[in-house]
């Protein structure tokens, strides 16, 4: 999904395989899942390249994606910057961690 030259202010790494392995370890370790994408903005800024910004959550966090711009190499579409901002966290159970949320807590029944 990244091309060699990908740049993204988010991640603490560079290059395409350290953010590929920086992505994998945070799935391993978070259990994070169910990625969802909403209030979508696409511009289209050329034959074989696109903006997008948008709102996401899954069920280890949410936030918004200021920008990702995709470019189409040889009939391949691959991510060439990400510029996202993580606004809430979540345990992999759905527990808020440290942030406001419409997550309801588990409460423990009276003994």
């Amino acid at each position: 999904m990244y091309p060699r030259n990908t740049k993204t202010s988010v991640i603490p790494v560079k290059q395409r395989e350290n953010i590929g392995q920086w992505w994998k370890t945070f799935l391993d370790t978070t259990g994070a899942k169910n990625l969802v994408y909403y209030n979508v903005d696409v511009k289209v800024t050329g034959p074989n390249s696109g903006d997008l910004s948008a709102r996401w959550y899954m069920s280890v966090g949410s936030g918004h994606i200021d920008k990702e711009t995709w470019t189409k190499n040889d009939g391949r579409w691959s991510l060439a910057f990400d510029d996202f901002t993580v606004e809430e966290t979540h345990s992999a159970t759905g527990v808020v961690e440290d942030h406001k949320s419409d997550v309801v807590k588990p409460t423990s029944s009276p003994s």
